[in-house]
C-alpha cells in the first residue's frame, strides 16, 4: 500500500512541470530542370526548446493532493490491520501461556467434585443427606468437567491460532489436533 501510494504521488507531481526539447535539422535539395541545369537550393530548419519549471495548472495539483490522501488512507489501513493482528496475537499468546495452569486447576476441581459425589452418597446412606444433595454434587461434577474441557479446547485453539498467525501451521499440526479430538 505504502509503495503504491508513493508512486501515484510521484506520477501526479511529475505532470506538474512542462517539458521541452531541442533539435536541429538541415536538408539539401538539388533541383535540376530541363531549361536551366545546375541550379539548386539549400533549405534548412533549426528548432529548439527549453525545459523550464512551470505549473501545469490546478488539475495536476488536485491529482497530487488526491494521491497523497490515498497514500495516507492506505497507511492508516495498514497500521490498523497491523495493530489488530498484534492485539489478537497477544491475546492468543496469553491464553496459551495461562492455559496449562487453568487446565491443572480445572482438573483438580473435577477430581474434587468426584470425591464430593462419593462423600455425599455415603452421607445419604448414613441418613445425613438426601438424594437432592447427591444430584447437586453430580451437577457440580459435570460443570467442573465442562470447564476442564473448555480450558483444553481454548488451549488447542490458541496454539493453532498462534501457529497460523506465525505462518508455520502445516498439515501435521492439523492431523495432530484431529487425533486429539478423535481420542476424546
Amino acid at each position: 500500500w505504502r509503495e503504491g501510494g508513493r508512486r501515484r504521488c510521484g506520477a501526479a507531481r511529475a505532470g506538474r512541470w512542462r517539458r521541452g526539447g531541442r533539435g536541429a535539422r538541415k536538408r539539401w535539395r538539388h533541383a535540376r530542370g530541363e531549361i536551366e541545369s545546375g541550379q539548386g537550393y539549400d533549405a534548412g530548419a533549426v528548432g529548439s526548446g527549453v525545459s523550464m519549471r512551470r505549473d501545469a495548472g490546478g488539475r495536476t495539483s488536485a491529482a497530487s493532493g488526491q494521491a497523497l490522501a490515498e497514500q495516507e488512507e492506505a497507511q492508516h489501513k495498514l497500521d490498523a490491520a497491523t495493530w489488530a493482528l498484534l492485539d489478537d496475537l497477544a491475546r492468543q499468546f496469553h491464553t496459551f501461556a495461562s492455559s496449562r495452569a487453568r487446565i491443572a486447576a480445572y482438573r483438580q476441581a473435577a477430581e474434587a467434585a468426584v470425591l464430593r459425589v462419593q462423600a455425599t452418597r455415603r452421607s445419604v446412606l448414613g441418613g445425613e443427606r438426601t438424594n437432592l444433595d447427591v444430584l447437586d454434587a453430580e451437577r457440580q461434577r459435570f460443570e467442573a468437567l465442562r470447564e476442564l474441557d473448555r480450558a483444553r479446547y481454548d488451549n488447542l485453539l490458541a496454539w493453532l491460532t498462534l501457529r497460523w498467525q506465525a505462518g508455520v501451521l502445516d498439515d501435521e499440526d492439523v492431523a495432530r489436533i484431529g487425533a486429539l479430538f478423535a481420542a476424546g
